[in-house]
């Protein structure tokens, strides 16, 4: 019998990959299919040659995708931050010259807003809060907020926190959002 040529066992290894890729198969029957179609027949070695010269493609591709998906999430999360940075910005500009809505023809309407939820608190950084006002937990005690929260809110004046007011932000209506 006539040993199989690299030009053979290269287009045999082609159609192979073509199949896996084209077909929905179970591990197992990936495999199973492998082992019939390629590893079966003569030239057994330079088979499984031409098989890990595959693998050593495919993992250089993995290797090339992971470093570009790094440096593309790296760049995400610079220009998620620099938004971020000039939303906020925008914001207190805004608030500053008593802007509050902006409708202009070519951009998206967009205001200040208030966030929702509960004010955050505000502990003065140089007074203890006394430990009536704190939870513990286990082995250590922690400023229960929740506590502090209820007695701001209902009115009693405590020299260690005050409510603060609610972050502003821009929030978007109408027009077309990045994705």
């Amino acid at each position: 019998m006539a040993t199989a040529t690299i030009f053979e066992i290269s287009t045999e290894l082609d159609r192979l990959e073509s199949e896996l890729e084209n077909t929905e198969l179970s591990p197992e029957e990936a495999e199973q299919l492998i082992r019939n179609k390629f590893f079966s027949g003569e030239g057994l070695k330079k088979k499984c040659a031409d098989w890990m010269k595959r693998i050593l493609e495919k993992e250089a591709l993995a290797a090339a995708q992971k470093e570009n998906s790094d440096r593309l999430a790296a760049n995400a999360k610079r220009n998620a931050e620099e938004a971020k940075f000039r939303k906020d910005l925008l914001c207190r500009i805004m608030q500053h010259h008593g802007i509050e809505r902006v409708e202009e023809a070519d951009c998206p309407k967009f205001s200040v807003a208030t966030a929702g939820g509960k004010a955050p608190i505000i502990l003065d950084e140089f007074m203890e809060v006394p430990r009536d006002y704190q939870k513990e937990i286990p082995a250590r005690w922690k400023t229960d907020k929740d506590k502090i929260r209820q007695y701001l809110e209902n009115g009693v004046v405590l020299d260690f926190a005050r409510l603060g007011e609610r972050t502003k932000y821009i929030r978007m209506s109408g027009g077309k959002k990045a994705e």
